[in-house]
């Protein structure tokens, strides 16, 4: 009797144990799951709140050297007869640049269908099979998927925003150039220009400070600088790219506030005589670099004595700073000038 009794109560004893230990093991992977779901949530809060704008500086270069931002969405990816990957996509929302959105667009580098893509592109480089189908290649090194406004670059997320943020800051920015080179002979100071044109100034605005960002060897330096913008309508170009009619803006920073330096021996070079500024009305020979945003229709003189030139009727205004051209009195002298280099 005793035994049975004692054989029931150790039977109920040891299924008490063990829905206890039942209890404790789901409480246990209870409190482990929320324990990772915890960190899970906590590491994505983190890498989302780490975000801003001043934390994707890489961008800044890559906005630069773009012509055009876009979010744009794969419909393919294939293989050209050369073996390369390509990628046609359809453009969902332009952030910079003359894209529209609906076009489609070639890309030279692979992409998965269906997924989303923010676009760093530079002209030419895909290979497009329509008429209605622009090329481009890309800026980054590699494209960046979208997923959820996170954007993943090199390995790291960013929310989208927070590059759009830094882009409309960007957008503000006028890139100048580093230095200015003072060219002591004709030749080297033509070839050193992108454009040289004749032209009628049509306005000339106060000067303006100006957030300007330049780079040189790798740095970036930002700073205030007031900027007068002069607008021209071309009456002629020596073999640029443009034509009688064609407008252009030239900004133009005091002489005090750009770094000169002769072309040959790399010594500073100062003149006591100010340069004179473009007046409206009055025709010039504008030597001019274009900037380096690619986006950007900004021009900038050469260097402040070398930059501009009056133009009265056939005579060249040259300056006594100005020894490159000093033998070169008349347009037509010149002309006959950049023909011989350039020739045209």
């Amino acid at each position: 009797m005793y035994v049975l009794l004692y054989k029931r109560e150790w039977g109920v004893f040891a299924v008490r144990v063990i829905k206890r230990l039942l209890a404790a093991l789901i409480a246990g992977c209870f409190a482990l799951g929320l324990t990772l779901a915890a960190v899970t949530v906590t590491e994505h809060e983190v890498n989302a709140a780490s975000v801003t704008p001043s934390e994707v500086p890489s961008m800044r270069r890559s906005y630069r050297d773009a012509s055009c931002v876009v979010l744009a969405t794969c419909l393919s990816s294939y293989k050209t007869p050369g073996g390369s990957e390509n990628s046609l996509f359809k453009v969902d929302t332009v952030y910079d640049g003359d894209l529209s959105e609906g076009k489609l667009i070639n890309i030279s580098a692979y992409a998965v269908e269906g997924q989303s893509y923010l676009l760093y592109l530079r002209e030419g480089g895909g290979a497009n099979y329509a008429e209605d189908e622009a090329s481009f290649s890309s800026v980054t090194e590699g494209l960046i998927p979208v997923r959820d406004g996170v954007a993943e670059l090199g390995g790291t997320e960013y929310s989208l925003s927070s590059i759009i943020a830094d882009l409309e800051e960007q957008r503000s920015v006028i890139w100048v150039p580093a230095q200015s080179y003072y060219y002591n002979n004709a030749e080297e100071l033509i070839s050193a220009c992108d454009d040289i044109v004749i032209c009628r100034v049509t306005a000339v605005t106060s000067p303006t400070p100006m957030l300007c960002r330049s780079e040189e060897r790798g740095e970036s330096v930002t700073s205030t600088i007031e900027q007068t913008f002069v607008t021209l309508k071309v009456e002629n170009s020596f073999g640029g790219i443009y034509s009688y009619g064609d407008k252009l803006t030239v900004a133009l920073a005091p002489t005090h506030a750009q770094s000169v330096i002769n072309a040959t021996d790399l010594a500073a070079v100062s003149f006591d005589a100010s340069p004179d500024m473009p007046k409206a009305g009055q025709e010039y020979v504008f030597f001019l670099l274009r900037s380096a945003d690619a986006k950007s229709e900004l021009h900038f003189a050469v260097n402040p004595y070398q930059g501009f030139i009056r133009l009265n009727g056939d005579a060249l205004g040259v300056r006594g700073y100005n020894t490159a051209l000093a033998g070169y009195p008349t347009l037509g002298s010149f002309a006959e000038l950049i023909n011989e280099i350039k020739g045209f």
